[in-house]
């Protein structure tokens, strides 16, 4: 996507969750998402109009980008994973749709609920995935040697399933343990030094997702 397009793009997108927080705020709803949400939408504002790439931060800092197949990712310091469903939901909801080429810094609160969300979809999938393994298993000792193709055709497809979700599981078992030490930073560095805003500008921003 090029640089104009999407810094129109973020800036809709601004407008629209600005707009879906205050009606928030006067139903009484909870806020916390959409807050994180705004709040990276504006920081990566704030990158591309000082001329620095957030696609160039995932070594310290969490991105979501869409390929152009229109599949959405998160992504920090190498390790990339799918985004979940459910977080393709919330953002459907606040009205910010994804398009492919789409760059977006990403709090590391709202990393770490994407990334929960992640897994909890994960392990209902290697539930399902056990029980047709064990429905498969118990089929093969009923059929007869020459009607077991299939199953084991199956079996085999379902034993590589498996393997892929058990590689997704570690990739978003490291994301979610980096969202937690920033976390954890930000809160010690909260207690030893008075409170700012990090999107104060876009330099101070970078320099400070750097040095995390």
């Amino acid at each position: 996507m090029e640089h104009g397009d999407l810094v129109e793009l973020i800036q809709q997108q601004i407008l629209e969750s600005q707009a879906l927080l205050e009606a928030q705020m006067r139903r009484g709803e909870r806020t916390s998402d959409t807050v994180n949400l705004l709040r990276s939408l504006r920081i990566t504002l704030r990158l591309l109009s000082s001329g620095i790439d957030p696609e160039g931060e995932a070594a310290t800092s969490f991105v979501r980008s869409i390929s152009e197949e229109g599949q959405a990712l998160l992504r920090r310091d190498g390790h990339v994973v799918g985004i979940s469903a459910a977080f393709l939901q919330f953002l459907r909801h606040t009205g910010v749709g994804l398009v492919a080429g789409e760059v977006l810094l990403v709090e590391p609160e709202l990393a770490r609920r994407t990334i929960e969300d992640s897994l909890g979809e994960l392990a209902q999938e290697e539930l399902q995935i056990q029980r047709k393994r064990e429905n498969l298993t118990a089929a093969l000792l009923l059929w007869s040697q020459d009607s077991r193709e299939p199953l084991l055709q199956a079996l085999g497809e379902v034993d590589e399933r498996a393997a892929d979700l058990a590689i997704e599981r570690i990739a978003l078992s490291e994301l979610n343990l980096a969202a937690g030490r920033v976390l954890s930073e930000r809160v010690s560095n909260n207690k030893t030094a008075p409170s700012a805003d990090p999107a104060t500008s876009a330099g101070q921003e970078a320099k400070q997702r750097r040095c995390e």
